[in-house]
């Protein structure tokens, strides 16, 4: 077992409000880069010296000023030529290239605030994570671009993600747990891989949501999916047979056994 990985069993153990999010996006990255120079010391250093150089700048600082900061003065942004890219999910490489995704974007904003006493929350709005700045000067934004929203705009937002029916409720705008910050975070990675037909590395991300939620049935489902794609079809019967006792009468359950029988008695072939 590697240093980062005992680090991150360890960290998953605590309680919502104690995880260190910019800590475990780091080392959850960290896994994926196999690169022995990866220092998350580096990075948490780079962020304090972020919030260092805007207290300097403002004694009273505002939501407005810190998104200010960030986005025009540290030229944080939006990667809209290769959204897709594994990179925008890597915390490190954000802070490195200052380009990212939604999610990863509004880790550097969350990160910041902590260290400067602005209350901050991340949105797991539909398809684009946001930031809500709490207090006097109350301010939801979009973290890809800076940019304030109101609440028509994210209506407009919903309906671009969901479809012209859809309707904007007080769900989508709740806060996020930081276990579901993480969850979403490690979702886009896995996604990306999955596109790319990367097995190995989207079972290593299945593997790091289960640190986070042991008990989410769907995530075994999906791993076993993954076993039957890489050929290791034992081990995907195993997944599956487990589930059909865990969770007989649930979606999960039902889907297990459907995947079951379609592999049928070959240990050759995938359908």
């Amino acid at each position: 077992m590697t240093k980062t990985r005992t680090q991150l069993e360890a960290l998953c153990l605590l309680q919502d409000d104690d995880l260190p999010l910019d800590r475990m996006a780091l080392l959850f990255a960290a896994e994926h880069q196999h690169d022995h120079t990866f220092d998350v010391s580096v990075y948490l250093q780079q962020l304090d010296a972020f919030a260092a150089s805007f207290k300097t700048q403002f004694s009273k600082p505002t939501s407005a000023q810190l998104v200010q900061y960030l986005h025009q003065e540290l030229q944080f942004s939006g990667n809209t030529q290769h959204y897709n890219r594994i990179d925008n999910s890597f915390f490190n490489r954000v802070l490195e290239l200052r380009r990212g995704i939604p999610i990863t974007l509004a880790l550097v904003h969350l990160s910041v605030a902590e260290r400067v006493d602005l209350s901050a929350e991340g949105i797991n709005f539909p398809g684009h994570f946001l930031v809500r700045f709490n207090g006097p000067d109350e301010l939801l934004i979009d973290p890809f671009t800076g940019r304030r929203l109101s609440r028509s705009d994210c209506e407009v937002l919903l309906k671009q993600n969901l479809g012209q029916h859809a309707r904007l409720t007080e769900a989508h705008l709740a806060p996020a747990s930081r276990r579901a910050f993480l969850m979403r975070l490690i979702e886009n990675m896995k996604q990306c891989y999955w596109r790319e037909r990367a097995w190995m590395s989207a079972e290593h991300c299945l593997n790091q949501q289960r640190l986070l939620e042991p008990e989410q049935p769907v995530l075994k489902l999906q791993l076993g999916n993954v076993k039957e794609l890489r050929g290791d079809l034992d081990a995907a019967r195993a997944l599956y047979a487990s589930l059909i006792q865990l969770a007989k009468d649930s979606d999960v359950g039902k889907l297990a056994a459907q995947r079951l029988l379609a592999m049928g008695g070959s240990k050759h072939q995938i359908h």
